[in-house]
């Protein structure tokens, strides 16, 4: 507009460059000081100035509000939303802490598609779960209402990975009051508290230490079978996956013997163990002469595409 102003004053009045800059200046500010008397065209391009720089800073206005509210309000309406999304989840998980562990089953949760919630006291790992898009909820995870917060209520599961085995016990503890259906797993890094975790309402206990002195100790004796386990990191990785899946009773196979069965025919899974509905024996490479019967847990292998058809049989 001040390109436009200018070089009008200059052909339509006769102005300098200097005299129609001033002009055009004072225009579309709405100042009206008028340097030189004005001809009928002149004053038609003032008010087509004046038009132009009331609309100009009426949008200039408008932005520089918005942007304010957006400022002001933006972390107020982002919290609002996550707590409505929260309100509406059920059946979800709950990672207490977001540590490295945490953060690496979250984003196990985020592969497979699993709904969950982190609860995490730090603000600086607070923005970047908000950064990233995930649900979460910031407060100590020992505390009632910020379990609630999380929906344990409506939840399936609670995972408690938090830095110490006092605060783990805590957690679990309120949670199992909250929840006497939810599926807690905690970790332990002392061996002498898993006792007392399974005592506070674990359901299994899982000690990273022992695990990982295990695995260090297969990778020397049996260095095949660890990169076998290894490898199980996934579809993306391997083209294969380690499930378990549930026998319904309408499942075909259910009364039948795995020989009769046909499950590796018909689904190309391969059954590595089967657990007794109702019990916790877990029964490894069993005989082609086990029968499979309705409420039984099968633990197989196999890739995505042959598990979904091993579900669908299932029920």
């Amino acid at each position: 507009m001040v390109a436009v102003g200018v070089t009008g004053y200059v052909w339509i009045e006769g102005w300098s460059v200097f005299d129609a800059l001033y002009m055009t200046i004072s225009t579309l500010s709405t100042t009206g000081i008028q340097s030189h008397p004005l001809s009928p065209a002149g004053r038609a391009l003032t008010m087509v100035l004046i038009v132009a720089g009331l609309s100009c800073g009426a949008v200039l206005g408008a932005t520089v509000v918005e942007l304010a509210i957006t400022a002001l309000l933006g972390d107020t309406l982002r919290k609002r939303r996550m707590q409505r999304e929260l309100t509406q989840l059920r059946a979800h998980y709950i990672v207490c802490g977001w540590g490295r562990m945490g953060q690496e089953i979250c984003e196990q949760f985020r592969r497979k598609g699993v709904p969950f919630v982190v609860i995490e006291l730090s603000e600086e790992k607070c923005q970047r779960l908000e950064t990233a898009g995930m649900h979460y909820v910031r407060g100590d995870a020992s505390d009632d209402a910020t379990l609630k917060a999380a929906g344990v209520e409506r939840a399936a599961g609670l995972i408690s990975v938090a830095p110490t085995d006092a605060h783990n016990i805590f957690i679990t503890l309120s949670a199992r009051a909250l929840n006497k259906q939810l599926y807690i797993v905690a970790r332990s890094i002392y061996e002498q508290d898993v006792h007392k975790l399974e005592l506070a309402g674990a359901n299994r206990v899982v000690s990273p230490y022992v695990i990982g002195a295990r695995r260090i100790a297969s990778a020397i004796f049996h260095p095949s079978v660890s990169d076998f386990l290894d490898a199980n990191g996934g579809p993306e990785e391997t083209g294969w996956e380690i499930e378990e899946l549930r026998v319904g009773p309408a499942a075909p196979f259910a009364g039948k013997s795995f020989r009769e069965s046909g499950i590796r025919d018909r689904t190309g899974c391969t059954v590595l163990a089967l657990r007794e509905g109702g019990t916790q024996r877990l029964t490894g490479n069993p005989s082609p002469e086990t029968v499979i019967r309705a409420g039984d847990l099968l633990v197989v292998v196999g890739t995505p595409e042959q598990l979904r058809r091993l579900a669908s049989l299932a029920g």
